[in-house]
């Protein structure tokens, strides 16, 4: 068998033969493109299950065989037969007055296959057969004998009758025999290329490589006034059968030249077409590059007339060849400008913190009958000076990701919304506190017009290029992040208290942060209007550093004003204040819940307290004793800690602060700690 393939089989009929259906509804041809060509030589063989039903239907056999011997007084002679022949079929198409070899009927490409002949059943038949004989002592040429030479040739075809579940079906192999020479020693090679049958048992096959599909309603817009090649856009429809169609090329010429060939389109070089693969889209938009060149290499002249035309790249799979589409109908359209928008305006609300708070409203353009779509922008402030002179070809260039498209309805005004997967020009994702403009692009229609024209809430630039207009602050109550709190000292205070916050990645708009210390059972109660009517004493104000991570200063009180206890738990709010007149804040998410006392009890990592449950862990000294005592100094228990890991239940304790102590040499600290319970 061959090295790399023992069994060629056939794509099933339900995956492909729906694909390669002929306009004829009774014929259904199933296609297989080997990629790469398998090439036999010298022993090798092939087999190929042209419905893959697991059933060989034919073998391709190359044999070789060499052989040398002496004669008279040391002459040296070269013997070599070469044959390729075909087995384990049902019937093949042999040449007409066939010789005593048996030999095959090669087709040629548009050959029908059919119930006609003349069919030849025979065990074996041969493709090629092949003598040679050389007296290589006394380098005497070779003497050779070549039967069917007719093989010797590309793109040739073996008409083949098999059987499925008792039924014929014809086919046929594409194969070819090269690398054919006289030279001593010289061996030619098999390739076979292709196959395909008919699925429809006794239905006739024509000879025919299948070609990809084409693009379809290839229309051509002139869209912008750039003097190049991206003035133009494309439309068109999807191939009837894309399954065949690994990319289309899009390539440009002038009106007045024939429509290129196939053969011309697949010579030229990647500059001169732009490819697109296709994505599963019945209908495709695409602009043309901006230095795309006509078939020809010839430079995008302005105002000059051109054409589009596809070209369907094969897929290798169930096409072969390439096709080619009808080219577009395009003349370049007169141009005329549409009309910017008349009034817009842009607003926010607060409810989400991202895109989706912004709403844009215009009013119609003067003439919304040339206008194909608006185009809706915002725009970051900080960027705004890029897009203040010639903003609208800046815009154009952006793609869909960034603007709402809204189609003219003879409205007398429109308000658009965002979905949160668009972007904003310059920011992509909005920024807190942050202020932003919006823009209007109308799209001309290019059958009345071709211009384009836009309006914006940006007013104007001054001397000193400030940038004036209507615009909007991204303001939100909610900034969806909670700071992280850990206690990193002893003091039972304040102090001990180390927040950290990711802010938002741009701080333009941010004057500080304030941090809040909150009771936990007043966490669900804590909203912006407390945090807004606090006394500046009751929280802590911080300057808006890129991360905030900062310790609370010791007197800082809770939101009440009261001192903090050791035996409350608390949680850390800090609110996002913005430089804006009237001044804003944005609160985040609370912290995890924590108290003071964390940081003593896990001072020591041999110690620590968690839910009323004394945890010790012990490396050495085995056993020792653990006291604990009230404040008072009694006694109140005793304990022998025998293990590496001990855990006591402190739950029966009443509630108050108590003091822990051992005789480990391990120096477990003379320790405070609260013991709490529910419902106090």
């Amino acid at each position: 068998m061959h090295p790399k393939l023992k069994k060629l089989t056939a794509y099933s009929v339900s995956a492909a033969a729906f694909l390669l259906t002929a306009k004829d509804g009774n014929s259904q041809v199933v296609y297989h493109n080997i990629d790469p060509d398998i090439i036999l030589s010298e022993t090798d063989s092939v087999e190929i299950d042209f419905n893959a039903d697991g059933v060989s239907d034919l073998q391709i056999n190359f044999d070789l065989y060499k052989w040398s011997f002496v004669t008279g007084s040391g002459w040296d002679s070269w013997h070599a037969q070469e044959t390729i022949s075909i087995k384990n079929f049902e019937s093949a198409i042999s040449a007409a007055g066939a010789s005593f070899y048996f030999d095959v009927k090669n087709l040629e490409s548009g050959a029908a296959i059919g119930n006609y002949g003349p069919w030849n059943a025979l065990d074996t038949l041969k493709l090629m057969y092949i003598y040679r004989y050389a007296e290589v002592t006394y380098l005497i040429p070779d003497s050779f004998y070549v039967f069917y030479e007719n093989w010797f040739a590309n793109n040739q075809h073996l008409g083949i009758k098999f059987l499925i579940d008792g039924n014929y079906h014809y086919g046929w192999v594409r194969l070819s025999i090269n690398d054919f020479s006289t030279q001593y020693g010289k061996i030619p090679n098999l390739v076979i290329q292709d196959y395909a049958y008919e699925a429809t048992p006794g239905a006739t096959i024509i000879i025919n490589n299948p070609t990809a599909s084409i693009a379809e309603d290839l229309f051509l817009n002139d869209i912008t006034d750039y003097l190049n090649a991206s003035d133009f856009q494309l439309s068109f429809t999807k191939a009837d059968l894309p399954e065949t169609v690994s990319a289309y090329r899009i390539f440009l010429y002038p009106y007045s030249e024939p429509p290129p060939s196939v053969s011309f389109l697949e010579t030229l070089s990647a500059e001169l077409y732009m490819e697109v693969i296709p994505s599963g889209l019945i209908n495709y938009d695409v602009v043309l590059p901006v230095n795309l060149k006509d078939i020809y290499g010839n430079e995008y002249i302005p105002a000059s007339n051109y054409r589009a035309i596809i070209l369907s790249i094969a897929d290798g799979v169930f096409s072969s060849q390439n096709n080619v589409s009808l080219p577009s109908e395009f003349k370049k359209c007169v141009i005329i400008n549409t009309q910017a928008p008349e009034v817009i305006d842009i607003t926010t609300s607060s409810e989400n913190c991202n895109i989706s708070d912004f709403t844009v409203s215009f009013n119609p353009s003067t003439d919304e009958s040339v206008i194909k779509e608006y185009r809706v922008f915002i725009l970051n402030h900080d960027f705004i000076h890029d897009y203040v002179i010639g903003f609208n070809n800046s815009l154009l260039a952006l793609d869909s990701s960034f603007y709402v498209n809204v189609i003219p309805n003879n409205s007398s005004n429109y308000n658009v919304g965002f979905n949160t997967d668009k972007k904003i020009v310059g920011d992509t994702l909005p920024v807190l506190f942050q202020e932003y403009y919006a823009a209007v692009v109308t799209i001309a229609d290019s059958i009345h017009a071709t211009g384009s024209d836009a309006n914006s809430s940006i007013y104007y630039e001054d001397y000193y290029g400030e940038i004036h207009g209507k615009e909007v602050e991204l303001y939100c109550e909610l900034y969806p992040v909670a700071p992280n709190v850990e206690i990193v000292g002893t003091s039972e205070t304040a102090a001990d208290i180390s927040v950290q916050l990711d802010g938002p990645d741009i701080k333009s708009g941010l004057a500080k942060y304030w941090i809040y210390i909150v009771p936990f059972e007043e966490m669900n109660d804590f909203d912006i209007e407390k945090a807004a009517s606090l006394a500046t004493t009751n929280f802590l104000g911080k300057p808006p550093d890129t991360i905030l991570n900062t310790l609370m200063q010791s007197n800082i009180p809770d939101v009440n004003g009261i001192p903090l206890s050791i035996e409350k738990d608390y949680v850390i709010f800090v609110a996002l204040v913005s430089k804006s007149e009237p001044q804003r804040i944005a609160l985040s998410l609370p912290s995890t819940k924590f108290n003071l006392l964390q940081g003593a009890n896990s001072i020591n990592n041999n110690f620590f307290i968690s839910d009323n449950i004394l945890n010790i862990r012990s490396f050495e000294n085995l056993p020792f004793k653990l006291e604990i005592y009230s404040l008072t100094g009694e006694l109140i228990e005793l304990y022998e800690i025998t293990s590496r890991d001990t855990a006591i239940d402190l739950n029966h304790f009443s509630k108050g602060i108590y003091i822990v102590k051992s005789n480990s040499n391990e120096n477990i600290s003379i320790t405070k700690f609260f013991i709490g319970h529910s419902g106090y």
